[in-house]
C-alpha cells in the first residue's frame, strides 16, 4: 500500500508510477493503476496535464487512460478542492468528467451539503470560466449555506481575478478564523461587502489606467511650453507697441511697464487659457470613463462655454500655444470622434503649461496696480458656472483663498456666495482637472497669500500598517486572518469596514506587536546585502511591525503569533528578501543552530512556494552566516513530574484582584485619558489610546505637538503622568506587586506576564501607561529638534514639572546651537524666585528626575554637563527676561491639570 495525499491509500493490486522518478518528493504526481499494464500513456497523460494546470491538478483523480488516474503521494499542500478546481481548469466543462461522478465533484468543492441549485449554478461558472466564483464559493462553503452559496456563485459574474493567487483551502482557513464569532445571518452580507469592496478597487485601478492612456505616447510639454511663453511675450510686445509705438528703442522698451490695463488684458487671457484647458481635460477623462460618443455629448456645454471664449483664426497649422483652438475644434467639428482621438492626448501638456504660466503670472502682479485690478477681480462668473459646474471635491462654502488684489472678503465669508474672478476657484478647477486625467478624486491644494498651492500628482498615501489591503480578496482575508491570530476580535458589525475597525481596535493586537526583537550583530551588518547569485537583498524584522506590514501585501503568515512569539525570544530571525523594484520576493524564517545558522522557512505571496533556485542559494547563503556570538535563547525542556509551581500560578494570583483594581483606575483616569485622544468622547478613548499605541515616531510627535497646542507643556505633562497601570498595581500585596512590576515597562512580556498583559482591564491599563511613557519620550524628541510649537507652549507658564526635567534633558544632551547657560559651571543654586537647588532632595529638580528619565535624559551625562557648563536651557523658550522669568512663569503655571479642563 502507498500513502496518498489528502488521507487516500492504494488498495492491493494497484500500483503507484511516479512522474518523475528520480525524485519522488512528497506529493509529486503520480499515475496509480493496476499492476501489470504498461503505464507510459498514462504517465504521458498525467505529464500533459501537470504542464498545463500543475501538480495541484493531479491530485483530482483525473481518469488518465486504462484504468489510470492522477493522484499526488501524501505531503501535498492543500486539500481535494484545490486539486479539482485545479484539474478543472484545464479540463474545462467539455471533459469534467474525467474527473469521476458529478455529485462527487461537487461534494469535493462544497462539501457533503451541496444542493442541486449549487451544483447548477456552479456548472454555469465552469461553462463562463469564472474561476473566482468557483474558488470563493468552495472556500466560503465551510461558513455560508447552499442557498448562500448560490448567490455567491451568480454574484461573482464577470469579476474573475479579484479572488486571486491563494488555494480555496487556505481561503477556508482564513474565512472560518474571521467568522468563527460572527452569526450565521451576518456572514453573506459581510462577504458580499468585501466582494464589492474589492471589485471597486479594482474598478478604481482600471480607470486610472484608462484615464493614463489617454495621454499623448509622445511627451510635447517642452514643446508646448516653449510656444506658450513665445506666444506670452508677442502680447506682451503688442502691448508695448500700442503704448510707445510700432518701433519702439531700446530706451522705450526699458522705461516702459505694463498699466492696469495692460494687466487686466493679461490676466484675462490667462483665465481664458485656463477655462479651455480644464474643459480639455475633462473631456479627456470622460472619454475614458465613458467612451468617446457618451463622453463629447455629456461634454456638450461645457465644450460650447470654453469654446465662446475663443478669439483668433479658426485655422491654425502645427500646435496652437493655446488650448482654445483645440477646445473650439471639438465644440463644432461635425465628425468630433477622430478629432477626438488627435486632440485629446495633447490635454495633459496644455493643463500642466497653462497651469505653470498662470501661476507665474498671478505672482508677478506688482502691488501698485492692485487697487486698479479690483473691478477686474470682480467678475462675475455666474454665467460660466452654470455651464462649467464646479469640481465635485470643492466647495465655495470652504474655499477660504484670498481675493486676488484684495477689496474682497473669501468666498466663503461672503453672504451671496457669487463667484468671481479673484476667487481663484478657476485655477483649482484646473488642477482639480489636471488629477483627475492622472487618476486621482482631486488635487492636494493649500490656501496661500496669492495664488493657492496645489499639487496635482501627488503621491499615494502609504498603506497603513496592519489595515488588511484591497488588492483581492486572498489578500483581504490573509490580513484580517492575521489580526484574529493576534488576539483581535471580532465586534458586532454590518460592514467589512466595520469589521476591521473592530479588529484594529482591540488591545490584543497592539500588545501583541509591542517590543523589539533580539537581532544579532553579526545578521544586524548584513542589512541589504545581497545573496550570492541572485538580485534579492536581505532586510531583518526589528520588531513586530515590520512583519505585520509585509504579511499585508505578502498574504502569508509570516507575522502569526507563532513567529512573533520566536523571534521576540531570540529563537528566529524573521527576513523578507526584496528585489530590484523594492517588492517583497519571499520571507524567510532562519534559525540559530551550535555552528551556525539553519532556513527554518521560506514562503513567497500567499504561502506560495519560492522558485527553486532562489530557495537553492538562499539555503546556501544562510548556511555560510556566520556563528552567532552570543547563544540564542532555546525553549526551555518541560519537566516530566515532580513538584514546582504549576503553569499559570502568577495569573491565578494575580489576575482577578490586578483586573479589579486595573478597572477602578481606569475608571477614575478615565476623563484625562479621553483628553490624551484629544477630545475624543469617553467611549472611544481606549481605542484612541490602542491607535496611539500602534503609532510611529512621527505620529507621536504630531500628537504631542496637537496636545501643546490644546493644553499647553504643564496640561501634557499632567496627562502623561496618569499612569492606570501602576496605580492598579501599588493596590496589590507588596510581594505580589513585585511579581507583576514589569507589566509597566515598555517591553515583550514573557511567560504568565504575557497572559496578564492581553487579559481585559489590565491589556487596557498597561496600554494607557504605554502610550504615556511614548508621548513623554516623544516629548524629548521635540525638545532635542527645537521644536517651535515646544518652544512656544514651554513660554506660556508651562510648570515646574516639565519644565525641570526637559531642561535636565536637553542640559544631559550636551551643548549646542541654541541652547545657553541659565547659571555658571558647577552651581547647583538656579537663578529665579523662589529659590531652586539641584542638590534639594525636597525640591522641583530632584521630583523631575524620573520624568527627565522618561524623555530620554542621561543623568550621569547631566552632572558631567552641570560640572563643564552649568545647567542649559534652549534660547528659543527663554525670551526677553531670560531664566528668572521663565521660572517665574512656570511657579505661576503649577496649575496644569487645571488649566487642561479650562482649555477643554
Amino acid at each position: 500500500m502507498t500513502r496518498l495525499a489528502f488521507g487516500v491509500v492504494t488498495h492491493p493490486g494497484l500500483r503507484v508510477r511516479v512522474l518523475d522518478p528520480a525524485r519522488p518528493r512528497p506529493g509529486a504526481a503520480v499515475a496509480v493503476g493496476p499492476e501489470g499494464l504498461d503505464p507510459a500513456p498514462a504517465l504521458a497523460e498525467l505529464r500533459r496535464l501537470v504542464a498545463a494546470g500543475g501538480e495541484d491538478a493531479a491530485g483530482a483523480g483525473v481518469d488518465l487512460g486504462d484504468g489510470f488516474r492522477s493522484a499526488r503521494l501524501a505531503g501535498a499542500a492543500g486539500d481535494r478542492r484545490d486539486a479539482v478546481l485545479a484539474a478543472l481548469r484545464v479540463l474545462g466543462p467539455e471533459r469534467a468528467h474525467l474527473l469521476g461522478e458529478r455529485a462527487g465533484v461537487l461534494v469535493a468543492l462544497f462539501g457533503p451539503a451541496a444542493t442541486k441549485p449549487v451544483g447548477a449554478a456552479a456548472a454555469t461558472a465552469l461553462a463562463e470560466s469564472r474561476w473566482d466564483a468557483l474558488t470563493l464559493a468552495s472556500a466560503a462553503s465551510d461558513i455560508l449555506g447552499p442557498e448562500q452559496l448560490q448567490t455567491l456563485l451568480s454574484a461573482c459574474s464577470g469579476n474573475d481575478g479579484i479572488v486571486g493567487r491563494e488555494r480555496a483551502s487556505r481561503l477556508a482557513v482564513h474565512l472560518g478564523q474571521i467568522f468563527a464569532d460572527v452569526p450565521h445571518p451576518r456572514r453573506p452580507a459581510l462577504l458580499m461587502d468585501l466582494l464589492e469592496r474589492v471589485v471597486a478597487h479594482h474598478a478604481a485601478g482600471a480607470r486610472r489606467a484608462a484615464r493614463l492612456a489617454m495621454h499623448g505616447k509622445v511627451d510635447r510639454e517642452d514643446e508646448l511650453r516653449e510656444l506658450y511663453r513665445h506666444h506670452a511675450d508677442e502680447q506682451l510686445l503688442r502691448r508695448l507697441r500700442m503704448t510707445v509705438g510700432e518701433t519702439p528703442s531700446l530706451a522705450d522698451a526699458a522705461r516702459w511697464t505694463p498699466g492696469p490695463t495692460d494687466w487686466s488684458v493679461m490676466l484675462q487671457a490667462a483665465v481664458e487659457d485656463a477655462m479651455a484647458a480644464t474643459v480639455l481635460l475633462r473631456t479627456s477623462v470622460a472619454v475614458a470613463d465613458l467612451g468617446t460618443e457618451a463622453a463629447l455629448a455629456s461634454m456638450t456645454a461645457q465644450l460650447n462655454a470654453a469654446a465662446a471664449k475663443v478669439k483668433g483664426p479658426r485655422k491654425l497649422s502645427g500646435l496652437p500655444p493655446r488650448p482654445g483652438p483645440y477646445v473650439r475644434d471639438l465644440a463644432r467639428w461635425p465628425d468630433r470622434a477622430d478629432l477626438a482621438r488627435q486632440r485629446l492626448p495633447r490635454a495633459r501638456d496644455y493643463g500642466v503649461v497653462v497651469l505653470e504660466g498662470v501661476e507665474e503670472l498671478l505672482a508677478d502682479i506688482p502691488e501698485r496696480v492692485h487697487g486698479d485690478l479690483r473691478q477686474w477681480a470682480g467678475r462675475d462668473l455666474s454665467a460660466w458656472r452654470a455651464a462649467v459646474p464646479l469640481s465635485q471635491a470643492r466647495s465655495p462654502r470652504t474655499w477660504t483663498q484670498p481675493v486676488l488684489c484684495g477689496g474682497a472678503e473669501p468666498l466663503s465669508a461672503r453672504q451671496d456666495g457669487t463667484e468671481v474672478v479673484g476667487d481663484l476657484l478657476w485655477l483649482a478647477d484646473l488642477a482639480d482637472a489636471l488629477a483627475a486625467a492622472h487618476g486621482h478624486d482631486a488635487a492636494e491644494i493649500a490656501h496661500g497669500p496669492i495664488v493657492p498651492h496645489r499639487d496635482w500628482d501627488p503621491e499615494p498615501a502609504e498603506p497603513a500598517p496592519l489595515v488588511p489591503r484591497l488588492e483581492s480578496v486572498a489578500l483581504a482575508l490573509a490580513g484580517a486572518a492575521q489580526l484574529v491570530s493576534l488576539g483581535g476580535r471580532v465586534s458586532r458589525c454590518r460592514t467589512w469596514a466595520e469589521l476591521v475597525d473592530g479588529l484594529l481596535a482591540g488591545t490584543a493586537v497592539a500588545e501583541a506587536l509591542t517590543g523589539v526583537f533580539p537581532l544579532p550583530g553579526e545578521l544586524a551588518r548584513l542589512e541589504g546585502a545581497q545573496v550570492p547569485g541572485t538580485t534579492v537583498t536581505v532586510r531583518w524584522a526589528r520588531d513586530p511591525r515590520t512583519p505585520a506590514e509585509w504579511a499585508a501585501y505578502m498574504g502569508n503568515c509570516i507575522a502569526g503569533p507563532y513567529y512573533l512569539e520566536e523571534a521576540s525570544e531570540g529563537r528566529s530571525v524573521l527576513a523578507a528578501l526584496i528585489d530590484g523594484d523594492g517588492q517583497i520576493t519571499a520571507n524567510l524564517e532562519i534559525k540559530p543552530e551550535r555552528y551556525g545558522w539553519r532556513v527554518g522557512e521560506i514562503r513567497a505571496r500567499f504561502n506560495a512556494d519560492p522558485e527553486a533556485e532562489l530557495e537553492r542559494r538562499v539555503q546556501a547563503w544562510v548556511g555560510r552566516l556566520p556563528v552567532p556570538s552570543v547563544r540564542l535563547p532555546e525553549r526551555a525542556p518541560r519537566p516530566v513530574k515532580g513538584p514546582g509551581r504549576r503553569p499559570g500560578r502568577l495569573f491565578r494570583e494575580a489576575g482577578e484582584p490586578l483586573t479589579a483594581l486595573a478597572e477602578r483606575a481606569l475608571a477614575d483616569a478615565l476623563p484625562e485619558l479621553s483628553a490624551l485622544v484629544r477630545g475624543a468622547p469617553h467611549e472611544d478613548a481606549e481605542a484612541g489610546l490602542v491607535a496611539l499605541r500602534r503609532a510611529g515616531r512621527d505620529e507621536l510627535e504630531r500628537a504631542c505637538g496637537g496636545a501643546l497646542d490644546a493644553f499647553g507643556a504643564a496640561g501634557l505633562w499632567a496627562l502623561t503622568g496618569v499612569r492606570p497601570m501602576s496605580v492598579a498595581i501599588g493596590g496589590l500585596e507588596p510581594a505580589l506587586a513585585a511579581r507583576v512590576a514589569p507589566l509597566v515597562r515598555d517591553e515583550p512580556m514573557l511567560g504568565s506576564l504575557r497572559k496578564l498583559a492581553r487579559h481585559e482591564a489590565i491589556a487596557q491599563a498597561r496600554t494607557a501607561e504605554l502610550v504615556a511613557v511614548r508621548l513623554r519620550r516623544a516629548l524629548g524628541d521635540l525638545a532635542g529638534a527645537g521644536d517651535t510649537r515646544l518652544a512656544r507652549a514651554m513660554a506660556r507658564r508651562p510648570g515646574t514639572g516639565v519644565l525641570c526635567a526637559l531642561t535636565m534633558a536637553v542640559t544631559s544632551w550636551g551643548p549646542s546651537d541654541g541652547l545657553e547657560a541659565v547659571a555658571r559651571p558647577a552651581a547647583v543654586e538656579i537663578p529665579g524666585y523662589p529659590a531652586s537647588s539641584l542638590a534639594d532632595e525636597d525640591g522641583p529638580w530632584h521630583h523631575a528626575r524620573p520624568g527627565a528619565l522618561e524623555l530620554g535624559a542621561d543623568l550621569d551625562a547631566f552632572w558631567d554637563r552641570i560640572a563643564a557648563h552649568g545647567l542649559l536651557a534652549p534660547a528659543a523658550w527663554l525670551g526677553r527676561g531670560g531664566w528668572p522669568v521663565l521660572w517665574q512663569r512656570a511657579c505661576d503655571g503649577e496649575g496644569g491639570r487645571a488649566a487642561v479642563w479650562q482649555r477643554r
